[in-house]
């Protein structure tokens, strides 16, 4: 039944038995309407047709906008400020601080098994093996999504987790020491470079989010800039949240690197 609810409009997401719902709100002369009310009415029809019935606890309106409130079955949803949406912390202003709290939190326990491997006698090899594996993904996981909104405070808070790992295993070494023998990069580093592979995936046609792509320059001549690649056309975007968005942030590197070709050509 959740596969047939999420497959009825776009802006819907399913995961396992869960159902989240979306919309973008257009202000007009300061008012804003909202289609939201009309989802979860079409919804609650389909589940009574299917004769099912909603678990209202379980339900709640992640984000509180200045609109009536949503209701099923006359009951009003919840609203909450941060909502966790297929492992990632999304929050009401926009920002990332839970989500940056929230991995290394988790990641921070995990110190502790790195710590008793190494008192174990595990050889330091080994050791960044077990961190690369379950510790380091914890702070990776869906980076596209949020690493380029992440302001510099942030990003320190996501490397301090893995300078701690690494004076475990390498007590007697400095950061970029440890990083060395260790044979793994910073992990600011390592995450753009994970935000480059996954923009380099999407740039190709038969990927599903290659449609986000922007508009490249189309010209009816040959030009230097076509012989090295294609290049984005961008608009010009006056916030630094518009500007440091995944899809933006990451055409914009394309094109300097294609520019960049260019002039050593």
């Amino acid at each position: 039944m959740v596969n047939a609810l999420a497959y009825r409009e776009s802006w819907r997401w399913k995961y396992m038995d869960d159902l989240t719902i979306s919309e973008t709100l257009h202000i007009v002369n300061n008012l804003c309407s909202s289609n939201l009310q009309q989802s979860s009415n079409d919804i609650c029809e389909f589940v009574h047709e299917k004769k099912m019935m909603l678990r209202m606890f379980v339900c709640f309106k992640r984000v509180p906008p200045v609109i009536d409130n949503i209701t099923i079955n006359n009951v009003p949803i919840e609203r909450v400020s941060t909502y966790k949406l297929l492992g990632v912390n999304l929050s009401s202003n926009l920002k990332w601080n839970e989500h940056v709290n929230m991995i290394t939190k988790k990641a921070a326990k995990r110190i502790y098994s790195v710590r008793l491997l190494k008192r174990a006698g595990v050889a330091d090899t080994d050791l960044v093996t077990f961190y690369s594996t379950s510790v380091r993904t914890v702070l990776e996981y869906a980076c596209p999504a949020w690493f380029y909104s992440t302001i510099e405070y942030l990003r320190e808070q996501i490397e301090s987790i893995q300078r701690r790992i690494m004076r475990v295993i390498f007590p007697d070494t400095s950061y970029q020491e440890a990083l060395d023998l260790a044979g793994i990069p910073r992990l600011c580093v390592r995450l753009e470079d994970l935000c480059d592979m996954f923009f380099s995936n999407i740039m190709k046609e038969n990927h599903k989010l290659h449609g986000l792509l922007p508009p490249t320059y189309q010209t009816h001549y040959n030009t230097r800039s076509q012989a090295s690649g294609i290049q984005f056309q961008l608009p010009t975007y006056k916030t630094n949240r518009s500007r440091n968005n995944f899809i933006v942030k990451s055409a914009v590197k394309w094109n300097n690197t294609i520019r960049k070709n260019i002039g050593n050509v």
